[in-house]
């Protein structure tokens, strides 16, 4: 409740603009679309370094920016959001490949550079081994403040192209979880200790 009254000044504030009612930003299709097309790849860097994969964004392609001046900003994103369904419909058996590229991407790092994904997945499973632990001693509304972001957050980075950025908002969480692992692992390297040492 608390982030939608946040966000109903912003609301009001694009509907006033834009006379439509969407959450927060109006670009979603344009974002489907560039991670979804002919060429397409799991990642923006990916696709930046491929001169066949490229996305249609207006700030790269003027005959985009002039389709987006001509037909508005809302139209043209709802456009753009049926281009990307459209092709999505078309070739459901790329799309289910992308998705799934671009969840191990998500949490496991850029696969195309294999030694910063090494270090992400290493991250990644600490996380889920910090997770497993302190699920067993919280409430269930801690592990709720836990595991609904964690679940629902990424949702939408599964069916766009992954940018490393788009995991920063949840990161505080994969650290604090981290954090713990390593607190119970020096809380008992202390017990150990305490229990070895003469009295």
């Amino acid at each position: 409740m608390g982030i939608l009254v946040a966000c109903l000044p912003w609301a009001w504030r694009n509907y006033a603009t834009f006379h439509s009612v969407f959450f927060i930003r109006s670009n979603v299709g344009l974002e489907l679309r560039m991670g979804n097309h002919v060429g397409a790849a799991p990642t923006f860097e990916q696709m930046d370094e491929d001169p066949y994969a490229h996305y249609l964004h207006p700030r790269l392609f003027p005959t985009e920016a002039a389709k987006l001046r001509e037909m508005g900003e809302v139209e043209y994103m709802n456009q753009a959001g049926h281009d990307a369904m459209e092709w999505i419909r078309a070739h459901p058996g790329e799309f289910l490949a992308l998705t799934l590229q671009r969840f191990v991407n998500f949490w496991g790092g850029p696969l195309h550079r294999p030694r910063a994904a090494s270090g992400v997945m290493l991250f990644t499973l600490l996380v889920a081994c910090g997770l497993w632990l302190n699920l067993r001693t919280l409430t269930t509304p801690q592990r709720d403040v836990i595991i609904i972001p964690l679940a629902t957050y990424s949702l939408i980075y599964y069916i766009v192209a992954y940018m490393p950025r788009y995991r920063a908002p949840i990161d505080w969480i994969l650290f604090i979880l981290v954090g713990s692992l390593v607190w119970r692992a020096i809380s008992g390297f202390r017990a150990g200790r305490s229990v070895e040492s003469p009295k």
